[in-house]
């Protein structure tokens, strides 16, 4: 493939590598606040949200909320993710409050889709690769007008 055509799908093909690298190797919970936001997106796909004055809160499974505790790292430059608990097989629903609130819905209701099961890491894992999954066709809905001309300049932009 060559043209405009190549150049996107290349574009696209070097964002879609470079985010799911980031998605897998970066340690789970280790983003300040990841741990809200797969609480939100737990909750939004199975329907739970409860609007209070005091803010948002969820009702969500007691294994989802565990998430909370990956948070070791934040703030911590010379911690290393070996801090982090493992996910615990908790049962039953719990009622916690989000930071998350305010977001799109649709989002969330797309990558929460893997914590409808068993929420484990992989899980977890499964989401950060649902968001770069839209994220890169987002972008690719992005470039679509760009002018052929313009491209480079375009992906010297999407790439760093």
């Amino acid at each position: 493939m060559s043209g405009a055509k190549g150049l996107r799908l290349w574009i696209l093909l070097c964002f879609a590598c470079a985010s799911a690298g980031w998605a897998l190797l970066l340690p789970l919970g280790t983003s300040a606040d990841e741990p809200a936001h797969v609480m939100y997106a737990a909750a939004v796909v199975r329907g739970d949200i409860v609007h209070t004055w005091s803010g948002l809160n969820v009702v969500i499974p007691a294994s989802v909320a565990d998430v909370a505790l990956k948070d070791c790292t934040h703030r911590r430059p010379a911690q290393t993710a070996a801090c982090a608990p493992t996910l615990s097989q908790a049962s039953g629903d719990v009622y916690v409050p989000t930071t998350a609130a305010g977001y799109p819905r649709l989002y969330y209701f797309a990558v929460g889709a893997p914590t409808l099961g068993t929420f484990t890491e992989t899980s977890w894992y499964l989401m950060r690769l649902l968001s770069v999954l839209l994220g890169t066709v987002l972008l690719a809905i992005g470039l679509w007008p760009v002018r052929p001309q313009r491209l480079p300049a375009a992906a010297v932009a999407v790439l760093l």
